[in-house]
């Protein structure tokens, strides 16, 4: 008694089965009909599309390189500062202790020399106005009070003294919007090297007198502006759009010139076919009334006969 259910619940499926698909060939046929009539403006609307999406992902890779040339170069620059406060220690500062004295005042006083901390900003500030654009500052949580600014001044500094306390052998960073420009903010770990302990420790004005040889004392950072080289990047993207831009303009127009063409050509053949189609219904209507004629004139005869 279930057999004619069955059968009906399987021809069910069957038939939606069809129906889907002659409705997805109904809709394949419709999108060649649209191509057909509207080609050149479905092409520039699909053209659009592309070179918006192209533009956005090259803005977007461009970024990035810009960005990661920029950790390269900052990452060289403090690598470079670090090392000469490190030579200048070793090799001026350590050799001349017991003759000449090391200060940060060094300009007022005769017979001194700059602290290597000292050094190392004077020699950033002389590099910056050498037209660079990077600066360099140096601040820990315990300065000397002599240094006004040698404190954290604002919240990525204190939270770079944070980060590079926990994890001082990785650089934190940050782009960022700083005094009105774009930038790049990068700091390293300003750990005590074994030249330093002895001087920070015995120092009457030092805040802090137990530092121990890899402490992290503070934060190098530099600071590097971004605005020239974004500006650049897209000035380059812009000029890669324009060229784009005109050779998708001269194609579309090669494709409309040509598809304007292929339509009148098409009509030509058009109007054509239907004179061919006009005259062979001529000369068949001329010869069914021949033919009738003809036998009309045959049955005349015979009744003559």
């Amino acid at each position: 008694m279930n057999e004619p259910s069955n059968s009906v619940n399987r021809i069910e499926p069957q038939v939606g089965g069809l129906g889907m698909v002659r409705l997805a060939q109904k809709a394949a046929a419709w999108c060649v009909q649209l191509l057909l009539a509207h080609t050149v403006l479905i092409l520039s609307i699909m053209f659009c599309a592309g070179m918006a999406a192209m533009i956005w992902q090259l803005s977007h890779l461009s970024l990035k390189l810009v960005q990661q040339a920029a950790l390269q170069g900052t990452s060289l620059h403090s690598k470079s500062l670090e090392e000469v406060r490190k030579l200048y220690t070793s090799e001026v500062v350590d050799r001349l202790s017991d003759h000449i004295q090391a200060t940060n005042d060094y300009a007022t006083k005769e017979n001194a020399i700059p602290l290597p901390v000292t050094f190392s900003m004077e020699l950033d500030k002389r590099l910056s106005n050498q037209g660079i654009g990077m600066e360099a500052r140096l601040y820990s949580d315990f300065p000397f009070p002599s240094r006004k600014e040698g404190g954290p001044t604002d919240d990525f500094e204190r939270e770079a003294l944070r980060q590079l306390r926990r994890f001082p052998d990785q650089p934190f960073y940050r782009f960022e919007d700083f005094q009105g420009h774009r930038v790049l903010r990068y700091a390293v770990a300003d750990r005590m090297e074994a030249g330093c302990v002895s001087c920070h420790n015995s120092h009457p004005d030092s805040p802090k007198t137990d530092w121990k040889v890899g402490d992290v004392r503070g934060a190098l950072e530099i600071i590097r502006p971004m605005d020239s080289i974004i500006a650049q990047s897209y000035a380059g993207l812009r000029d890669i759009f324009w060229t784009i831009a005109l050779i998708g303009v001269l194609g579309l127009s090669s494709l409309a010139l040509a598809t304007s063409r292929l339509r009148q050509r098409s009509m030509q053949l058009e109007q054509h076919a239907r004179a061919l189609e006009r005259e062979i219904t001529q000369r068949r209507q001329t010869e069914t009334e021949l033919r009738r004629a003809k036998q009309a004139a045959e049955v005349a005869a015979v009744a003559k006969s």
